[in-house]
């Protein structure tokens, strides 16, 4: 479990404005936490981040890995697993979340409608 959050901590999250308007658009009437939507924000920055590498783009105004402590603390594997369980529980509201800001900041491309 750690590698796979080592993975995400590789990336550069993107450091979008709105993510958090964009995660409470996207759970509708879950509610989350204080302390789950913190995570769901990080990990939707992280979505973004790893959606762009995959376009081999690099995703605008990427910020600093260490900037995001709510998904990167994690002193023991009982912390790793209690995390990677609400990012596995929110995994809609993540990708949901991550769509509608590629949604919005989407450009047309040249010729496309």
């Amino acid at each position: 479990m750690i590698e796979i959050r080592d993975d995400y901590m590789a990336l550069r999250p993107a450091d979008v404005p709105g993510v958090e308007d964009a995660v409470h658009a996207a759970a509708g009437r879950q509610r989350l936490s204080a302390a789950d939507e913190a995570t769901v924000a990080a990990a939707t920055r992280l979505e973004l981040a790893r959606r762009a590498e995959l376009r081999g783009e690099t995703p605008a105004g990427t910020g600093d890995p260490r900037a995001y402590r709510d998904f990167a603390a994690g002193a023991d594997l009982d912390s790793e697993v209690r995390l990677l369980r609400v990012v596995a529980a929110h995994r809609t509201t993540i990708r949901l979340a991550a769509e509608r800001i590629e949604r919005s900041t989407s450009t047309p491309r040249a010729g496309m409608r």
